[in-house]
């Protein structure tokens, strides 16, 4: 690749394509996070259903099916119940959709996938994407609910985007070449700092105090991000595809750029269900970083 005479060239205009459709969709999703209540949720809910269809087209399981169907509707409705009746509607409206898709792949003619464990995908999928944004409804509907959304965005946007460019400048040993040819140590570690400091900054910004518990939480939710993009990277690997489509220039499909965020979307309601006092979710996750006091 040194030698290739085009590969300056190719590089260069990957990184126009990256740094414009940052610039489009960045600020798109902090103003929907701003926003909150109903349009949160259609926007969270339409990304879900774009990465459904992803998912469904990477494992070979065609979406005009039932269990694409019944795969949407569960992520709409979950999400749907959880800002209307709780959590708890939400996760059962989401485990029934789970059972009742695994169980229709393959029912009708002209519809079965040749994937070996067509069924165990498909449910993980829907797992994956339904946890991962009822995660940011609930997160949103809270008290605190803006000031967790922007500090997980940005410790997952800043990992995903240092992690690329301190690979792509410093290079040196793959991190896991096997899952992920590109992926490399030094841009991990550049993410990861990147990650906690973002985490810390955005804390900073809205007006809130830096401790030394806001920068080890913001780091735990950049290692979960890369472990989810590493999670996305052997799906991909196991089927046989670079990038889930061709949706984002520069960045390939949706599901490529928000595999590390719906992890630590999850991630961070977790953390915030074990500090969280009145059930605040939000709230526990910023006491567990130390900013409520």
């Amino acid at each position: 690749m040194a030698n290739d005479p085009a590969t300056p060239s190719r590089r260069n205009a990957d990184l126009t394509q990256r740094t414009l459709s940052a610039i489009v969709l960045g600020p798109a999703a902090l103003v929907l996070a701003w926003i909150g209540g109903v349009t949160f949720l259609l926007g969270v809910s339409a990304l879900g259903i774009v990465v459904m269809v992803e998912w469904f087209r990477m494992v070979d399981v065609p979406v005009r099916t039932a269990a694409f169907v019944v795969s949407v509707a569960g992520v709409v409705g979950a999400n749907l119940a959880t800002l209307v009746a709780g959590p708890e509607t939400g996760l059962g409206v989401l485990l029934g959709a789970v059972i009742v898709a695994a169980l229709t792949v393959n029912t009708a003619a002209g519809t079965r996938s040749p994937v070996r464990g067509a069924r165990a995908w498909i449910a993980a999928g829907l797992l994956y994407v339904g946890l991962g944004t009822l995660a940011f409804v609930l997160l949103r509907a809270e008290r605190y609910g803006l000031t967790a959304v922007v500090v997980v965005f940005l410790v997952a946007w800043s990992t995903d985007v240092f992690a690329y460019f301190v690979g792509r400048t410093v290079g040196g040993p793959k991190l896991w070449p096997l899952v992920s040819p590109k992926k490399t140590w030094s841009g991990t570690i550049g993410g990861l700092v990147a990650g906690a400091a973002a985490g810390a900054a955005a804390l900073a910004w809205l007006g809130d105090p830096v401790t030394a518990a806001a920068i080890a939480v913001a780091l735990l939710l950049a290692v979960v991000a890369v472990l989810g993009d590493l999670l996305e990277s052997a799906a991909k690997r196991r089927f046989g595809i670079k990038d889930s489509s061709k949706l984002i220039p520069g960045h390939g499909g949706l599901m490529d750029r928000v595999d590390g965020l719906l992890a630590a979307g999850m991630v961070a309601v977790i953390i915030g269900l074990l500090w969280a006092e009145g059930g605040d979710i939000a709230g526990g996750l910023l006491a567990a970083m130390g900013s409520l006091g």
